[in-house]
């Protein structure tokens, strides 16, 4: 049996933000928004997936934890902002609002489970992903 693969980030077996940190299955999770291969006119995926390979995950995902009613109400918000929502049946209630390339890296580096932590509003979320791209700024984000 293949053992399991975990995309830990610093925080693992903690909290980040008091808020604790969990693994959850890569496969559980929906994407909200397409990877960026480019941001602001500059590489971007493959640089945050080289920094993975080379310095590991420092934030864990923002993830959020909702129904299949609400993640409609989010598509009837953000419209084509976001990706086409799954099937019902194809939905597990887990939505990544904050680092969905980290998640697509996740998945392309073939980990099973990826460090989350679960909030249960989208604006909660929201309001968070600025501290989370501070530390890159200057890196990524110019």
């Amino acid at each position: 049996m293949k053992e399991k693969k975990f995309l830990k980030s610093e925080f693992h077996d903690g909290n980040w933000r008091d808020i604790e940190v969990v693994p959850i299955a890569v496969n559980l999770i929906w994407q909200s928004v397409p990877v960026a291969q480019v941001h602001r006119g500059k590489e971007f995926y493959p640089k945050i997936k080289a920094d993975i390979q080379e310095n590991g995950l420092k934030f864990p995902l923002l993830v959020v934890r909702c129904t299949y009613d609400e993640l409609l109400k989010q598509k009837e918000k953000w419209k084509d902002k976001i990706l086409p929502i799954p099937t019902e049946e194809d939905f597990y209630g887990y939505v990544v609002w904050g680092g969905s390339n980290r998640h697509a890296i996740a998945k392309e580096l073939e980990y099973d489970y990826v460090d989350c932590v679960l909030y249960d509003t989208f604006e909660e979320a929201h309001k968070t992903q600025k501290i989370q791209r501070e530390p890159y700024k200057d890196k990524y984000y110019k």
